[in-house]
């Protein structure tokens, strides 16, 4: 009898090892992927999801074999999306990259402050920003390749109520404008 193994999964350039069970020869194939082909417990670099057949035998001469499958899996890749400003705004949709269906992204708070509607969601609303710089990263793992991850800053503006107004259309200070007005809700000018 002989067992080659679990199934697995490894990263891209990753290493794969071996320990079939049984009594007798070993050989391994597809031999050039081996480290040594011809021992129970050898090694493989495979770059694509590979076959792995074991065929033992024993002190009379009987063979038998056994089959596993190493996936190859590729690193995972992320993007948070633009930098953004606010104009005393404290909320915003995001717009990292959608991960490939193997990978799982992750929103968490650097600096700053936020609240995220849905941590796992590349498009989540962000909430409850802070003033100034809000640094935002988006983490994404497959749980076999080592995690990648961007960040994205948010900056949000205190609101300013303009002191001058010179209407002459020379493209400075020409509108009384009040950015981030509305979110203060029910606002009176006097």
């Amino acid at each position: 009898t002989v067992y080659a193994g679990k199934d697995s999964v490894i990263c891209k350039l990753g290493t794969a090892q071996f320990n079939a069970t049984g009594t007798g020869t070993f050989l391994w194939e597809p031999s050039v992927l081996m480290s040594d082909p011809a021992i129970q417990n050898p090694t493989a670099k495979p770059d694509t999801t590979t076959i792995f057949k074991v065929t033992l035998t024993d002190e009379f001469g009987c063979t038998n074999f056994d089959e596993l499958k190493v996936e190859v899996w590729a690193k995972p890749s992320a993007a948070a999306g633009p930098d953004k400003t606010l104009d005393y705004i404290f909320l915003t949709g995001m717009e990292a990259a959608v991960p490939v269906s193997t990978d799982i992204g992750t929103w968490s708070v650097v600096s700053g402050s936020g609240t995220f509607d849905n941590p796992n969601d590349p498009k989540s609303l962000v909430r409850n920003l802070s003033l100034e710089a809000n640094i935002l990263s988006w983490i994404v793992s497959n749980r076999v390749c080592p995690p990648a991850v961007d960040y994205v800053t948010i900056t949000v503006n205190d609101l300013v109520i303009p002191t001058l107004i010179t209407p002459n259309m020379d493209g400075q200070n020409d509108y009384f404008i009040l950015r981030g007005l509305e979110t203060l809700g029910t606002t009176e000018l006097v």
